[in-house]
């Protein structure tokens, strides 16, 4: 059968997870190192879409200064590929509500939720999936070094902070098995994390 040449290009990486035989669970996440900036999407625009040159960079900058006041007020803002909403967080541990001050609360960064049918939409103009130029097809060596990168990376992004749902953003990881993973890292006699619940979510943040 001929090699795909097509879809959207994803790279393999060993998970610590095993699985009943002892042998490490993948994950995959797209090819690392293709970015697209701003203009290079406006030039994009511009060519192929009717768009004056500079009119999508205007229309961004012009939502980044209108979306800052709503969302500085506590606002989901709703757009037609998803919703924008602030995310916060308490900069201690506290178990009683009553002891929570308004100088406890932080802003933890802006959580972007995509609709429904913009992701439809990606999902139809992948055409599929294709291994990433000299992805490894054999066995791939198991490797902690991979996933600290990314939790660093996570971590940086975030206020030096990590929840379950970034880390797998950031690694392709299933819920339980991120989770897992991160559970991992607070135990021992030397815990690289330490978890804090905040609400109904895990909180991660370097152990001291």
């Amino acid at each position: 059968m001929p090699r795909k040449t097509f879809g959207l290009p994803f790279e393999v990486y060993p998970s610590p997870m095993k699985n009943g035989e002892g042998r490490n669970l993948l994950y995959v996440r797209p090819m690392q190192g293709r970015t697209m900036t701003l203009d290079e999407l406006d030039d994009y625009c511009a060519r192929n879409t009717g768009l004056a040159r500079y009119e999508l960079t205007n229309a961004i900058n012009h939502f980044a200064s209108a979306a800052r006041y709503f969302l500085a007020d506590g606002k989901r803002i709703e757009t037609p590929i998803g919703s924008f909403a602030p995310r916060l967080g308490l900069k201690r541990e506290i178990t009683d509500p009553a002891d929570v001050d308004v100088r406890d609360v932080e802003l933890r960064g802006i959580e972007f939720l995509p609709s429904k049918s913009f992701l439809q939409e990606i999902e139809r103009m992948t055409g599929g999936f294709l291994h990433a130029p000299n992805c490894r097809r054999d066995d791939v060596l198991p490797t902690d070094a991979q996933l600290r990168k990314a939790l660093d990376n996570d971590m940086a992004t975030h206020n030096g902070r990590a929840t379950v749902s970034s880390f797998r953003f950031e690694t392709g990881l299933t819920r339980y098995s991120a989770q897992k993973y991160l559970d991992s890292l607070c135990s021992g006699d030397r815990p690289v994390l330490r978890r804090e619940q905040i609400g109904r979510s895990f909180v991660y943040v370097k152990a001291e």
